[in-house]
């Protein structure tokens, strides 16, 4: 008797739409089962309700950008029928945005920037090095546009936590997320059953990992059918990007990218005559540490703004000494026994990484503890004849997005050699300015590109 009355209101609901498509009853009472699995509809129960099932189809159709006609429609069923993402945006609170945006906006992620990952249960099928590797590029998408940092870790708690575990049979529900403030939030579960690969011959782990990502961060669904967000497994081979839709919902969020590579106001620096000064008090001409046994002259600012607020990613080390940079500013680090001295970007130290520290006038391996983020009104860029600075008692560059101390120490030989020539004339004249050095906004936008091209970097 109830599946007569489901069939019969289900037959009264396209009259009274004036439903020009027939779609099988059978279908129709799969596509009822569908709107209860993810959330659309409370229960099997109130499909048999009529104004309950144009909601619940009203709904769905806008959550994936599909003509509002409140009918299991052809094109309707069509949909349902792709391999999705378990969330939905029904009775989610859109927190963020405008309500015509084509993507929706959930709270962000706390206010965070740099995350850390992990894989807690693991695939069978896919070797865990190219599990890694998913994950890794996955999240790379985000912070390729937005002001983000993600870092591997090997512990349990990380910030975001992979999970591969059965959600259903193939080609239904691939994987789902939990958005910030919830208590699961930063965990992700892909469905073991599916069969996850590298490219498009299965489905694409590392696509998923960048939708289910955007979900952590506070990403709602987008109506967009081209868009990372939308509902729906839509990847079409290849590399791709965030979209448009994509990207504007995150720098919501997070903010654009930045490359600037400076270093916080707070931090110490060590002078020749054995005072210390803060990082935003230092003056071209003052004499600063450089390494556990040398010392030389500021040379300029190649960037300073005293009014803007930056993200600094923050190194604790195992002699309780810390250091605040730019995710782009490098700093050299040890990984492995084996491994010289390399520079590399602060946002590519990982736990574990050995960062050079000065404690008791001798340079040490220092390993860091702990990666976390802080947020400062300021940020300075000082340039030293050496090229590098010691800050709060740990060695770091002078120099930011390129990652290469040599090229950049060379490129930067023309202004090293003019203010030494400037010291040796006795030119004191002061360079008070705010924003990045006109050399450096020269070299950024003419030298880099050129290099860029020319396979130098």
């Amino acid at each position: 008797m109830l599946k007569l009355l489901l069939i019969i209101n289900l037959f009264l609901f396209d009259i009274v739409n004036s439903a020009p498509v027939y779609t099988p009853i059978e279908n129709r009472a799969q596509a009822v089962k569908y709107l209860v699995k993810y959330g659309y509809l409370s229960s099997v129960e109130a499909g048999n309700n009529m104004n309950d099932l144009q909601r619940a189809v009203e709904s769905f159709q806008i959550e994936f950008g599909l003509n509002i006609t409140k009918m299991l429609d052809s094109p309707t069923i069509t949909a349902m029928a792709k391999p999705r993402c378990k969330m939905s945006n029904i009775n989610m609170t859109m927190s963020m945005g405008k309500p015509d945006m084509m993507y929706k906006l959930h709270d962000p992620a706390a206010n965070m920037k740099i995350f850390t990952w992990t894989i807690v249960t693991f695939l069978d099928k896919l070797p865990r090095d190219l599990q890694y590797e998913a994950v890794e590029k996955g999240l790379q998408k985000w912070a390729d546009k937005c002001d983000l940092v993600f870092h591997r870790v090997d512990v349990e708690n990380a910030h975001i936590r992979i999970h591969f575990e059965y959600i259903d049979s193939p080609g239904s529900t691939l994987a789902f997320a939990f958005y910030p403030g919830y208590t699961n939030s930063g965990k992700q579960i892909y469905d073991s059953s599916e069969s996850w690969t590298m490219d498009n011959a299965g489905h694409s782990l590392q696509y998923v990992v960048t939708h289910e990502t955007g979900h952590t961060l506070g990403i709602m669904h987008s109506s967009d059918p081209l868009a990372i967000m939308y509902p729906s497994y839509n990847y079409l081979g290849g590399d791709y990007s965030i979209t448009p839709d994509d990207e504007s919902a995150c720098k919501i969020l997070f903010g654009e990218k930045k490359d600037n590579g400076c270093f916080g106001p707070n931090g110490k620096v060590l002078l020749r005559d054995g005072g210390t000064v803060l990082m935003k008090d230092l003056r071209i001409g003052d004499v600063v540490q450089t390494s556990a046994n040398a010392f030389s002259r500021v040379v300029t600012l190649l960037d300073r703004n005293e009014k803007s607020f930056e993200t600094f990613i923050r190194l604790r080390t195992q002699s309780g000494n810390f250091i605040e940079l730019t995710k782009k500013h490098l700093i050299p680090i040890k990984s492995s026994e084996n491994e010289e001295k390399r520079y590399v970007f602060a946002q590519n130290v990982l736990l574990g990484s050995k960062v050079y520290s000065v404690v008791d006038g001798k340079e040490i391996e220092d390993e860091v503890i702990e990666i976390s983020s802080k947020t400062y009104q300021g940020y300075y860029s000082p340039l030293t004849f050496h090229g590098t600075i010691v800050i709060n008692g740990i060695q770091a560059s002078c120099y930011a997005e390129v990652e290469s101390q040599s090229i950049s120490h060379w490129s930067m030989f023309p202004l090293r050699s003019l203010s030494y020539i400037k010291n040796m004339l006795s030119v004191s004249k002061v360079e008070d300015f705010e924003g990045i050095h006109w050399y450096g906004r020269l070299s950024k936008q003419y030298a880099l590109p050129i290099a860029k091209n020319l396979g130098i970097l």
